[in-house]
């Protein structure tokens, strides 16, 4: 909970609400859908944004509470990333990447009392094991690894070859990355039935 709250001070009003309306369940899948979303945008658009900053820093809490990192630091890792999540997700290589100024946090376990609608008992809840580092980079590959290893059979690329895509599937049978990908896919599909059966009646 403590993880979720100190993440959930740097996002915008709107999805805040969204997301404290339960930061566990489906508040913690949406959180990391939007980190996921965010991290394939991120690495194959090719040019840092205002916003990246930002969203870089929000990625990276709790495990990293150092400086933001530069716009010109970002272009250059996000390019190493995106090489390195390819080879991961396509090319099924394994994915090594050294851990700088790390140390592993077990959290001692507490007693919360379940809150309503549930009837009024103690909850034990167990120690959770988190990671910290003083490198933002280190931080911000482990972030990426954790959501990668746990929503890896949603992380697809984009079957339009035009596109070619990473992006976050909301459906097991998805394969294209946006509806515009789609649309596309299906036009050329049309125009080269067409075109065949022109060939065909000549």
């Amino acid at each position: 909970m403590k993880k979720n709250r100190r993440t959930l001070d740097l996002l915008p009003p709107g999805l805040r609400k969204l997301l404290r309306g339960s930061e566990r369940g489906r508040g913690a899948e949406a959180f990391d859908r939007w980190h996921l979303e965010w991290l394939f945008d991120f690495v194959e658009r090719g040019e840092v944004l205002p916003d990246d900053v930002d969203m870089a820093a929000s990625f990276t809490t709790p495990t990293y509470a150092g400086p933001k990192p530069r716009t010109a630091e970002l272009r250059k890792f996000a390019a190493e990333v995106a090489s390195e999540l390819r080879r991961f997700l396509l090319d099924h290589q394994p994915w090594t990447f050294p851990l700088r100024e790390v140390r592993a946090v077990l959290e001692a376990p507490v007693t919360a009392v379940a809150l309503p609608p549930a009837p009024p008992r103690a909850v034990r809840i167990r120690p959770a094991t988190m990671f910290e580092s003083s490198d933002w980079r280190t931080a911000f590959r482990l972030r990426a690894a954790e959501l990668v290893a746990q929503y890896g059979e949603r992380c697809r690329q984009c079957q339009r070859k035009e596109c070619g895509r990473l992006f976050f599937a909301d459906d097991p049978r998805q394969r294209f990355c946006e509806p515009r990908c789609t649309n596309l896919k299906r036009l050329h599909a049309f125009r080269a039935e067409s075109k065949s059966e022109k060939s065909a009646s000549n």
